[in-house]
């Protein structure tokens, strides 16, 4: 099996710990001692060996792959460190992997490298019990959902066949009443994660996006490859969505995809691995707070409050607000103020 290990990102969701060079996969959060890059490549190694995983990532990140892998003790294969010419979402960065290993007999497991997954060993278990599905069906895997969650898209089954279900829908990110009614009627999160054969996956991309293919096909370098693909779509628009061959293996797992300081919380306190011993807490309850260790910190009176503190910037939001966040890497894309992109140290 090849795995192909997603690293991109823009580094908006956490700011300001994680930046736009420096997005939330590569950052060890307090209370963990491995990024989230790292606890992936961790996962890819129980599953296959280690010329058998496939970095697709940016001429900006590459450094990060290189070293958080030297840092657990391994070389890295460097020819196996893809970088892509420019972001063109996931539909393009998968193919990428999946070209570049040429034979159709092929088993892939795409995983992004941004996610929390506590249940190491369960989520190897569902991996070995899909081969036989993966060879004739392109498999996207969900999660049973905890609570009904605005930012996660979600997926109904259908009809069981082999270890997964036929899927029936895909839901975008609902709002709150929606997520409520979908979990009701038994839909899953969509985990992002996928797995097929190569064979599957070009006959399905051929007939669904055959420019895109065609670009694979007809083409010598990668650069000359992305020039000749001008749509940028994920994988689920541009291919599950489209296809009849899709079927989803449910996983009954600890998941989250930290894609806000809310999740980033209620996983720390899942784990109960997150102990900030950097500040004084008065009458106040509830807060996730994050500090330099340098720095000390009081809160007084106040509950549900998100605050992170670096050393060029304060984030302080409520909890139920911290998706927002986005919203001031916007504005500080508009002032053209290089903290978006850049921790600044003095």
């Amino acid at each position: 099996m090849k795995i192909i290990i997603l690293c991109g990102g823009s580094g908006s969701r956490l700011w300001p710990l994680s930046r736009g060079r420096f997005p939330k996969q590569f950052i060890k959060f307090n209370g963990y001692s491995n990024s989230l890059f790292q606890e992936c490549f961790i996962r890819a190694l129980s599953i296959s060996l280690i010329q058998d995983i496939i970095f697709i990532t940016s001429e900006d990140y590459k450094h990060f792959v290189e070293n958080q892998v030297i840092d657990l003790g391994y070389s890295p294969i460097l020819d196996n460190i893809i970088i892509e010419p420019q972001p063109m979402n996931t539909l393009t960065a998968i193919a990428l992997g999946v070209y570049l290993e040429g034979s159709s007999e092929t088993t892939h497991l795409v995983m992004p490298s941004d996610q929390h997954i506590k249940d190491s060993r369960k989520f190897k278990e569902y991996i070995d019990d899909s081969n036989l599905l993966s060879k004739e069906r392109l498999i996207t895997f969900g999660v049973n959902p905890s609570s009904p969650k605005t930012g996660y898209g979600y997926i109904e089954k259908g009809n069981p066949i082999l270890n997964g279900f036929e899927v029936n829908n895909f839901k975008e990110k609902p709002s709150l009443y929606q997520a409520t009614q979908y979990i009701k009627r038994g839909y899953f999160w969509n985990a992002g994660i996928f797995m097929f054969s190569s064979k599957v996956f070009k006959e399905e991309l051929r007939l669904h996006q055959p420019l895109i293919s065609q670009a694979f096909e007809t083409s010598k370098t990668i650069d000359e490859i992305y020039s000749k693909i001008d749509t940028k779509l994920s994988i689920d628009y541009g291919l599950l969505e489209l296809s009849s061959k899709v079927a989803i293996v449910p996983m009954d797992i600890r998941w989250n995809d930290l894609g806000s300081f809310d999740a980033l919380d209620e996983v720390s306190a899942q784990d109960n691995e997150y102990i900030n011993q950097h500040y004084i807490s008065i009458n106040s309850r509830n807060n996730y707070v994050d500090l330099p260790k340098n720095k000390i910190g009081a809160l007084i009176d106040v509950y549900d409050l998100i605050v992170v503190d670096t050393e060029d910037a304060l984030l302080i939001s409520k909890k139920s607000s911290s998706e927002k966040v986005k919203e001031v890497v916007n504005e500080l894309e508009l002032r053209k103020d290089s903290r978006k992109d850049f921790h600044l140290l003095d």
